[in-house]
């Protein structure tokens, strides 16, 4: 059994421990970059259908978050809607775009076959602008390409307008791997 003195020396230890732990998880913080920073960021993408069951859509996503929505083929919404997304993903897809040296990319227009979807990728940000349309028939596309045309759908949500678990790009890109 613990007395007076015992009882104190506890609460004094466990409030040091709680005190550490505090401190400890203040620096531990994810820093956010402000908004500010990328006051004109506008993210767009926009999938055209195929001679299947392709999804026909556009989709805009915001410096501030706002996500822009407008289905128009084989889509469980038609028309259009808005969404939100976190700054932090908004970040992440600026990094992404960095990371794929989209500036530097060129557009992937090749038609070798008629009957695959086109996807046409934009940034604008800190006033510089950049298109690339994407045939999914040209194979000289790089693996980059599509997996930021995935990270747009995928931070944007676009599953839940299109209806189903619409893993398109992911199929792609494992079958241009090979």
């Amino acid at each position: 059994m613990l007395n007076n003195k015992g009882i104190r020396k506890n609460i004094i230890v466990v409030r040091m421990i709680v005190f550490s732990l505090i401190i400890i998880g203040s620096f531990a913080i994810v820093v956010i970059p402000p908004q500010i920073i990328y006051p004109d960021i506008v993210i767009t993408l926009v999938r055209t259908a195929c001679f299947g069951t392709c999804p026909d859509y556009q989709v805009a996503i915001y410096g501030d978050g706002t996500v822009y929505w407008n289905g128009e083929f084989e889509v469980k919404f038609d028309g259009k809607t808005t969404g939100k997304i976190s700054i932090f993903q908004v970040y992440e897809l600026i990094n992404a775009f960095e990371k794929a040296k989209f500036f530097s990319m060129q557009d992937y227009d090749s038609v070798y076959v008629t009957d695959h979807p086109w996807a046409v990728t934009s940034i604008t940000l800190n006033g510089k602008s950049k298109t690339i349309s994407h045939y999914y028939g040209d194979r000289n596309a790089p693996l980059e390409l599509y997996e930021l045309e995935c990270k747009i759908d995928e931070a944007a949500n676009t599953n839940q307008w299109i209806g189903r678990d619409y893993v398109f790009c992911r199929e792609w890109m494992k079958y241009m791997a090979k």
